[in-house]
């Protein structure tokens, strides 16, 4: 029970956002700082397999979507298929959860900070080009994925 209390004060994750320092965009793009940040703050590891299926693709990505094709949830898709995070939907997302989402012509991927429903903003740490990785808010998008991470594979303030 304290671990848990520990984690509800101080996620790893978003923790780690805080203070971490990484590339500019055009050399770790949104899904390269994601990769980055969750080997960094979990247990987890990327084989070269697991990269190619959490990088989409272009121009694939849209034929992706239109056949709402499990593998355009990216990291998402990947991470819930290897067994390390349980899929959510946006009324469960919590502090930590991993983000994937689509609007008209474009992607990205990010770590949950929050969202406000009443003004429809979700807040990410995320790679962009106008901003590198930092905080950032988007609108509700189009095509929305999320997963949580099991606490097991969460590095605790000992690790």
């Amino acid at each position: 029970m304290r671990l848990f209390l520990i984690f509800l004060l101080f996620h790893p994750i978003t923790d780690l956002c805080k203070g971490i320092s990484l590339p500019p965009y055009y050399q770790s793009n949104c899904v390269q700082s994601l990769v980055v940040v969750l080997q960094k703050s979990t247990q987890i590891t990327f084989s070269k397999q697991d990269l190619k299926e959490v990088h989409i693709n272009y121009p694939n990505a849209e034929q992706l979507k239109q056949a709402d094709d499990p593998r355009i949830k990216g990291v998402v898709y990947n991470l819930v298929r290897r067994g390390i995070a349980e899929e959510i939907t946006l009324n469960q997302l919590q502090e930590g959860d991993i983000v994937q989402f689509w609007n008209e012509g474009w992607g990205h991927c990010g770590i949950a900070k929050g969202c406000n429903y009443p003004k429809r903003l979700l807040w990410l740490y995320s790679s962009m080009p106008s901003t590198d990785f930092a905080l950032t808010s988007f609108s509700f998008p189009v095509k929305f994925y999320a997963c949580r991470i099991k606490a097991k594979y969460l590095k605790g303030p000992a690790n």
